[in-house]
């Protein structure tokens, strides 16, 4: 349990991290009261960027303030990041080889595909763990943050299961380096 706690603990320090060094470097020029600026609702929907920033959905800034955007992408992405590192925990477990790093890699390949694919794979972008890990995906209403939540708490929870019946077969002993030769 504590190897899962670390897992989650430095993941969730690491965001943190992150999101306080983000809005120090943008605090100079930050608009901090807990509304969307004007300029930015004025071209919300727009299709086009506008000096390099994509603009976001006009659903994101009728329905959620920026902290709560914030809080759900930050929540997003940890989930993500959280459910991968288990995976890798767990399969490296069993096996003792990289197959987690590699099978980490395929599913972030897999999510990069179906969402460059789009329409051609609508189908699959509710069940994809990069697709529910991205904020604004949810702002067309194919996917609920809601399902988003569940869908990784679920996963997560599916892997730690298979990660604590490695842990049960796994050797944790270390051989001393004397002790190889014999």
């Amino acid at each position: 349990v504590s190897t899962w706690l670390y897992i989650v603990m430095q993941a969730a320090v690491y965001y943190e991290c992150s999101l306080v060094l983000t809005a120090l470097c943008i605090f100079p020029k930050a608009y901090f009261h807990n509304i969307w600026s004007r300029a930015l609702i004025n071209y919300a929907d727009s299709i086009t960027m506008r000096n390099g920033i994509t603009v976001p959905f006009g659903a994101q800034m009728t329905d959620y303030t920026p902290y709560t955007a914030i809080c759900h992408t930050f929540l997003l992405v940890l989930l993500y990041s959280i459910l991968l590192a288990s995976i890798l925990y767990a399969l490296n477990l069993y096996v003792h080889t990289a197959v987690g790093t590699i099978v980490v890699g395929i599913i972030h390949l897999l999510g990069v595909l179906i969402k460059t694919m789009g329409m051609f794979m609508s189908v699959l972008l509710p069940w994809s763990y990069m697709i529910n890990a991205m904020f604004y995906c949810h702002m067309d209403g194919e996917i609920t943050l809601l399902h988003s939540y569940v869908f990784f708490l679920l996963s997560i929870y599916i892997v730690y299961l298979i990660g604590q019946l490695g842990v049960r077969r796994a050797d944790f002993q270390l051989l001393e380096s004397g002790d190889a030769d014999a």
